[in-house]
């Protein structure tokens, strides 16, 4: 009997009396996937499934359920397909197409990506993001992690964006969707998180669109817009830093002046001033000049900021203060940037306990492994290549062009 089977009673199971159990995918904060075996057609699956510990919570249960009908009625080929649910006893589950390849992460952590291909595989992500937006569904969770890269045949990438556990209904379709989000709560993952999210606002599809900003900032550059191991400093860079530049994140590009006002428009800390929708992000990228962004040097090594490079301690306010602007999110960076901290009102204060420490309250929901990888702040934002600990947050260093550090391997 393997050691995987030992721990794990599930291993060797069958769900449902069709999917055989063989083997752990990964672990996320309340859930765990497998590769399963349909017995009848004997094809490989993944199947998800909530911890044990917490069957018996309702409201995690409901959103467990809610991400399973949430990609039922999606249908793109640029999304992960699902294709049962059910409940085993107390148990739900979740069964997948089984994905091979590499999600981004694995890819921006190795050797530089080519220019082009980070920027064809970002289109493919606007366009499921295009779709779940016409359907009214907005991820909340994007992130390398959860987009998926697979090489084909011929050589090109096919991408699918994974992990809708976050997902909400909104507009008509949100009628029909139980909201199962408290007021004021955080959800999502801090290095990715619009201003308006990370203050526990509504969000929208322009929030989703900002996780694209920071996705493509961190494919083409191998660097996250804000850098911490403090996840509360980074959610308060998102609110009140201005992002850098790309060609100084990595000075082994030369960006053209147009895909760095595109990055800049995407991550804008006003909604109203970023665009307004995946497809015109898309559009944006598509009017690119062919040359828009290549590399002409080798990436810097990851370090500690160098000289004369200091974390921010009470970053200047970087939104534009345009009509559209919510009321409550200007006072909000106003105040934290005159006092170098996050005020929230009274109520929000138990959600928001120990923000300022590093406490992380609710990311990511299930994840891991060669398919889902909405893992919390603790595995991904301290993966295999961290950022070195630093007082406060920093935009990627400047830093001067050195030999590329050794790629990881892929998961």
């Amino acid at each position: 009997m393997s050691e995987a089977a030992q721990t794990d009673p599930l291993i060797g199971t069958t769900i449902a009396e069709r999917y055989r159990i063989e083997a752990p995918l990964g672990e996320g904060g309340i859930g765990r996937v497998y590769r399963a075996r349909h017995e009848t057609l004997g094809r490989a699956v993944a199947l998800k499934v909530l911890l044990a510990q917490y069957e018996s919570i309702p409201v995690l249960k409901q959103r467990f359920e809610r991400e399973a009908k949430a990609l039922a009625a999606l249908s793109h080929p640029n999304i992960v397909t699902v294709t049962d649910f059910g409940v085993e006893g107390d148990m739900p589950y979740l069964v997948m197409e089984l994905l091979e390849g590499v999600d981004l992460s694995g890819l921006v952590h190795g050797p530089p990506l080519e220019p082009q291909r980070a920027l064809e595989i970002v289109r493919q992500a606007l366009r499921a993001l295009d779709y779940a937006h016409a359907q009214g569904l907005v991820h909340r969770d994007l992130k390398p992690h959860n987009v998926f890269v697979r090489e084909m045949g011929d050589g090109t990438d096919h991408v699918e964006v994974l992990d809708f556990g976050l997902a909400r209904f909104v507009g008509d379709a949100a009628k029909h969707s139980p909201k199962l989000t408290q007021q004021g709560a955080l959800l999502g993952t801090p290095a990715y998180m619009a201003p308006e999210q990370a203050s526990g606002m509504e969000a929208d599809a322009r929030a989703d669109v900002y996780a694209m900003g920071c996705v493509l900032f961190e494919a083409l550059t191998g660097r996250r817009v804000f850098e911490s191991n403090d996840p509360g400093q980074v959610l308060k860079a998102h609110l009140l830093s201005p992002p850098p530049r790309m060609s100084q994140a990595d000075p082994g590009l030369a960006v053209d002046a147009s895909l760095e006002r595109l990055v800049a428009r995407a991550l804008a800390k006003s909604a109203p001033e970023r665009f307004q929708s995946a497809k015109e992000m898309l559009d944006a990228l598509d009017a690119l000049p062919p040359d828009a962004v290549r590399r002409v040097g080798p990436r810097p090594a990851r370090s500690a900021p160098v000289s004369g490079v200091a974390p921010t301690q009470a970053p200047a306010i970087s939104a534009p203060t345009a009509a559209g602007t919510p009321k409550a999110l200007e006072q909000r960076q106003q105040q934290a940037a005159s006092e170098g901290s996050i005020h929230l009102p009274q109520s929000r204060l138990p959600l928001m306990a120990g923000l300022g420490c590093g406490v992380v309250l609710i990311m990511g929901l299930l994840g891991g492994g060669i398919m889902w990888a909405s893992d919390a702040f603790s595995s991904e934002e301290q993966g295999d290549t961290p950022p070195a600990p630093v007082p406060g947050v920093q935009p990627s260093p400047v830093a001067p062009p050195t030999p590329s550090a050794p790629a990881r391997p892929a998961a």
